[in-house]
């Protein structure tokens, strides 16, 4: 299970500031968020994405079961 956090318009958009998803890979997990909760696509685009305390640069990425992932759109 992965600890999906949102922060400022991200959860806004989705309406709580955390959710708990199963992936173990980090685009099926964004693949899921953007199915939940549609209003998030606005503000993907200017999103940070943090997994585990590390920035995201590769969206190919395997996520290990037990990570944290932080959205955070810009300020």
């Amino acid at each position: 299970m992965i600890t999906v956090n949102f922060y400022a318009a991200a959860k806004a958009s989705v309406g709580t500031s955390t959710i708990y998803v199963e992936s173990n890979s980090f685009k099926t997990i964004l693949e899921k968020i953007k199915t939940d909760y549609p209003n998030i696509n606005k503000v993907l685009p200017t999103c940070t994405f943090l997994l585990d305390g590390n920035l995201v640069k590769d969206f190919e990425i395997m996520v290990n079961n037990g990570s944290n992932l932080d959205i955070l759109p810009t300020f």
